[in-house]
């Protein structure tokens, strides 16, 4: 009897060590899925912070006015007819 209990007793203790083995390697598994992750989230901010910086400066330059580029007002005003055209129809000679 007492050898079946000696024998159940080391069976429970193999079986328990099998099951913290186990368990070690899932929380390692899980520690190295979520550095690998944690490293991906910083190199994604990384890039995004260098894709900010450059809209930031292809901003900047679109707002500045160029010398030699008309400016938006007087593109307008160039593109506009005066009063005088806009009111004359245009008179056709059919023939």
């Amino acid at each position: 009897m007492k050898i079946m209990d000696a024998e159940l007793g080391e069976k429970k203790r193999k079986e328990e060590e099998k099951k913290e083995k186990e368990e070690a390697e899932q929380k390692a598994l899980a520690k190295e899925a979520a550095t690998k992750s944690h490293d991906e989230l910083m190199e994604m901010k990384e890039r995004l912070g260098k894709i900010e910086e450059t809209i930031k400066d292809i901003v900047l330059e679109a707002k500045k006015p160029s010398g030699n580029a008309p400016t938006k007002t007087q593109d307008d005003q160039s593109t506009k007819l005066s009063p005088k055209e806009e009111s004359k129809p245009e008179k056709r000679t059919q023939g």
